[in-house]
């Protein structure tokens, strides 16, 4: 399979960084499309099953973004959105392990974001063509953690590596209180089942720490930075201790935080 470069308009990256500490640890893919740009790769591909015009784009974006990919530092990863119509191809596998031959990217370096609706949509022949991608090494996240009711069965259901909690969840951090319960209930919940935690939307020192504090491992966010049309030679300092203020204790495995965190 050779993706036709043609529908390749250009590509830019989100930087996803290490809480703690600040380092870059991946970047996710945000094609700009010269085919219709405003509707993104999962607008542009909802209906289509991957196939056509669109799919070719998205295909053709990919392989690009592996690419370009081979030149960051070894250990950053590549994220890329999967749309839910190509999660319903059953070829998609193999699609993505020639994509990964063409470009040289080791399957350990790329993730796969989910559509979080497809916890309710996929059935078995799906769930099968998923596993096969993470037996590649291809890690595979559930995208948008908390914006759907079809969260937990998800969580449940998909051959899962990592769970990526919704801007939405993460925008009244921490002092909206039922936020807060939400995201920490959730983080308890993919730790429990051994899955890596990414936060998306991270705006604040705030909600950087409050998260961090919780188990929350990666995040990103205009915090960190802006999207960018290269992120090989991009790095960050290291990020001060957090001081969070927290009403009552937080329950961490079998640890607990007072009411003011400090986290270095």
């Amino acid at each position: 399979m050779t993706a036709d470069t043609r529908f390749v308009h250009r590509l830019i990256f989100q930087p996803a960084q290490l809480l703690a500490s600040g380092q870059v640890v991946a970047a996710e893919m945000l094609p700009d499309w010269p085919l219709q740009p405003h509707r993104g790769l999962e607008g542009q591909l909802a209906g289509g099953r991957g196939h056509g015009r669109a799919g070719q784009a998205a295909l053709a974006a990919m392989q690009a973004a592996c690419i370009a990919a081979q030149h960051w530092p070894a250990g950053m990863s590549l994220w890329l959105n999967l749309p839910a119509g190509f999660a319903s191809d059953l070829g998609f596998p193999a699609k993505i392990a020639a994509m990964l031959a063409l470009s040289g990217l080791p399957s350990a370096r790329i993730s796969l974001e989910l559509p979080e609706r497809l916890g309710n949509d996929i059935d078995s022949d799906r769930l099968i063509a998923l596993s096969g991608l993470r037996d590649l090494g291809v890690g595979l996240v559930l995208d948008g953690f908390g914006s759907r009711s079809a969260s937990l069965a998800a969580l449940r259901r998909l051959p899962l590596t990592g769970m990526k909690l919704d801007r939405g969840l993460v925008r009244g951090l921490p002092e909206e209180r039922e936020d807060a319960a939400l995201v920490r209930a959730a983080i308890d919940t993919a730790l429990a089942l051994g899955l890596q935690v990414i936060a998306d939307g991270i705006e604040t020192e705030r909600q950087r720490c409050f998260l961090a504090a919780i188990g929350c491992q990666i995040g990103q966010g205009m915090l960190f930075s802006h999207p960018l049309t290269d992120v090989g030679g991009f790095s960050r300092a290291p990020l001060p201790s957090c001081v969070v203020p927290i009403q009552g204790h937080i329950t961490r495995r079998d640890r607990q935080f007072p009411a003011t965190v400090h986290y270095s």
